[in-house]
């Protein structure tokens, strides 16, 4: 494996998440909130927060699940496609009955449960690429999601309807994967679907854990303050979340490439990994805090107040936040699905507890303390795990 191959796959994998990101964070909900409004950027910050903690994440869990399985299960196309077809279905089903209770109209719920597929359906055909290691062909998949985007954002200032940005960028991108690609061409099943279909539900609720707290802020909030603080809270962790967003799928071709390679992972040391992280992470705070106000100040400039009052303590959350999102994968990797799944477990437990009680008390800023607490509570367990495993295996 040739050291300048992976070097040049990180580039095309990091300007493909990138790409994306800039495109939504940059572009397309700064012009919503010129546009329309904080409370309408609001509800779609709220909405897609849905969708990103149930088919975002359901569609990485199955995608990397079909890597993790290579040479240990016989597996073919058929039997994946069948498990997401049936993913698909339990989205759209759960998606309506959101928007039932959410009171959104007939043609809003369809539009909406259409988009959590389609999401589900590009997380997962992403492994097109993955599989192959063709991440050129990854940086054109993301380019034409966010073609899409843009082209979603003129149908929704034409119709009013926000759901045309994700239906049109999606599809762009599943389209291209079904008429190019390979991973969803039918294949001889072959018998192992009950087996492979338990293994996807382990990681998968693994992976729903991690999205729930990834994007609980939008849900809470939305429910418990006003109009425009979800928006608030976007924009006062928009750098941290941004590299996390971009973290995350990078992490999955550390999957790709690593998943294999016992001797690696045998001779690392999670210890030094948390510490080098911890220094690192004083580098990304200190970034973080000033380049907030600054991005405030130029694209949303009615909130600029709110935003710096909430900065310095948001900012910590997100440091702790994209330091675990790179060393829980390394635990999944070293020491299995168990303590991947403890570790989630217990942080979205006090994630969710710390928050949601101290934004009583203490309101938005209570509500970043919470989840300051949460997100240093889930390196602590790393830590812990990590201490364990090598003490055992010293």
């Amino acid at each position: 494996m040739k050291k300048t191959k992976i070097a040049g796959d990180f580039i095309y994998t990091f300007s493909a998440l990138l790409l994306v990101n800039v495109v939504l964070q940059v572009i397309i909900y700064p012009i919503i909130n010129k546009l329309y409004s904080s409370e309408i950027l609001g509800e779609v910050v709220y909405y897609t927060g849905i969708i990103y903690t149930i088919s975002a994440s359901m569609g990485g869990a199955v995608s990397n699940q079909k890597l993790l399985l290579r040479g240990k299960y016989r597996q073919t196309n058929s039997d994946f496609n069948i498990i997401v077809a049936g993913v698909c279905a339990i989205i759209f089903i759960v998606l309506i009955i959101i928007s039932v209770f959410s009171k959104l109209g007939v043609i809003s719920a369809i539009l909406y449960s259409i988009s959590g597929c389609l999401v589900f359906l590009r997380y997962f055909a992403e492994v097109e690429f993955r599989i192959t290691k063709k991440f050129k062909g990854y940086l054109f998949y993301y380019i034409l999601v966010s073609i899409g985007y843009l082209i979603g954002l003129g149908v929704f200032i034409a119709t009013g309807l926000w759901y045309f940005i994700f239906i049109i960028g999606e599809s762009m991108a599943i389209v291209y994967v079904i008429v190019r690609g390979h991973v969803f061409n039918p294949q001889p099943l072959t018998g192992d679907i009950k087996n492979i279909t338990k293994l996807v539900a382990v990681l998968s609720v693994s992976y729903l854990l991690g999205a729930l707290a990834t994007h609980y802020y939008k849900i809470f909030i939305n429910l418990y303050f006003e109009g425009d603080s979800v928006t608030v809270y976007y924009v006062s962790s928009f750098f941290g979340k941004s590299l996390d967003l971009v973290i995350t799928p990078i992490t999955t071709l550390m999957i790709s490439y690593l998943s294999g390679k016992s001797q690696f992972f045998k001779n690392l040391s999670i210890k030094k990994a948390v510490l080098f992280s911890c220094v690192s992470g004083i580098v990304l705070y200190i970034a973080f805090v000033v380049l907030t106000p600054i991005y405030c100040s130029i694209l949303y400039p009615n909130l600029y107040e709110s935003v710096f009052s909430l900065n310095f303590i948001v900012n910590i959350a997100q440091t702790f936040s994209v330091i675990s999102s790179i060393l829980i994968v390394l635990i999944l990797i070293k020491y299995g699905t168990k303590s991947h799944f403890v570790i989630q477990l217990l942080f979205v437990i006090s994630y969710i507890a710390f928050s949601s009680i101290l934004s009583m008390v203490w309101g938005m800023t209570g509500f970043a303390i919470g989840a300051t607490i949460g997100f240093a509570i889930k390196c602590v367990l790393i830590l812990f795990i990590a201490v364990k495993g090598e003490t055992k295996n010293a």
